[in-house]
């Protein structure tokens, strides 16, 4: 399922995130241009 996800480099958005990813869903992060991404670049099917 490819699912839709605001605020992804948040507290919260980070951990969803890395689970949902861990269960195979596609991604698709919503983010600002100020926020920081790092952490999450090795994540599998994740789309920015």
């Amino acid at each position: 399922m490819l699912i839709g996800i605001t605020g992804g480099t948040g507290f919260l958005g980070r951990y969803l995130i890395q689970h949902l990813a861990g269960q195979g869903h596609r991604l698709r992060c919503w983010y600002r241009p100020s926020s920081d991404r790092s952490g999450l670049e090795g994540v599998p099917r994740l789309e920015w």
